[in-house]
């Protein structure tokens, strides 16, 4: 992603009046790491919209897919287990 193109959603989320400021600097910090997980994993992904929910729409060869960021840290042991044993088959 460009520069340019950051920075334009990085105002239109500053612009957004239902948001406060704790929201806006979370929101631009989601994009920031929405920039670089599509710039490491496919760089032909086009963000679509990353300010009007917390899912964040991206499209990818057409597609549209959310993407959704959380926080590892208030993850539990438990949901860890879980999420493994799904792993397996």
């Amino acid at each position: 992603m460009s520069v340019e193109k950051f920075q334009n959603l990085a105002e239109q989320i500053v612009a957004c009046p239902w948001l406060g400021a704790d929201q806006q600097e979370e929101k631009i910090t989601q994009i920031a790491d929405l920039c670089r997980f599509i710039s490491s994993y496919k760089p032909s992904i086009d963000i679509e919209d990353a300010f009007s929910h917390k899912i964040n729409v991206i499209e990818d060869e057409g597609i549209r897919k959310g993407v959704l960021f959380c926080d590892s840290k208030g993850l539990t042991l438990g949901h860890l287990i879980f999420h493994s044993l799904m792993l397996w088959p």
